[in-house]
């Protein structure tokens, strides 16, 4: 019998963001951290109440998802164009989850390029993103036909892709 705390407990937001951070610790740990579209900043805020940390900043073109009353003095929230921005500063870490499959694949080039402005040389980014083969299948069915072709688009996914795909593009941006 599952006790009905832990399973209410296993589906609040904060819990999936504390084991995302914990899942990352050893790249995240002691380091400066952005969060290209941090939507209401929960990750950072996982971050921030699990482990040391150096400046945290999370940046999002949504002023509506951005916390309005910054909810910690120590994570400094920015609103800013995701797909081409800069901040002023690099960053140990740039951590980017369910972001990159909506940003127009004509728009890659300028976003990897501000990604790799704001990391510090020796930086990691780490990128979190649907694999095209397993979906959330959305536009991308429809752009290239992947897929049956029967199901309608259900949201704004511009740029589903697989590792495959992903390593090549990473490698042109000197990511890996």
């Amino acid at each position: 019998t599952i006790h009905p705390l832990l399973v209410s407990g296993l589906n609040r937001a904060e819990d999936t963001y504390d084991r995302l951070a914990l899942l990352f610790r050893r790249e995240l740990e002691g380091k400066s951290i952005l969060d290209v579209g941090c939507g209401n900043g929960a990750f950072l805020r996982s971050v921030h109440s699990l482990m040391r940390h150096q400046h945290l900043w999370g940046l999002d073109a949504s002023a509506v998802q951005l916390p309005s009353d910054q909810g910690c003095s120590d994570i400094l929230f920015v609103e800013q164009d995701v797909t081409q921005f800069d901040v002023g500063r690099t960053f140990d870490v740039v951590f980017s989850h369910q972001v990159l499959e909506h940003i127009a694949p004509a728009d890659l080039d300028i976003h990897l390029e501000s990604i790799r402005t704001a990391l510090r040389p020796g930086g990691r980014f780490i990128v979190l993103l649907p694999n095209r083969m397993w979906g959330p299948h959305d536009a991308t069915m429809i752009i290239d036909n992947t897929c049956s072709g029967r199901v309608a688009a259900r949201g704004s996914h511009l740029n589903e892709s697989t590792y495959c795909e992903m390593v090549p593009l990473l490698k042109a941006h000197n990511f890996c």
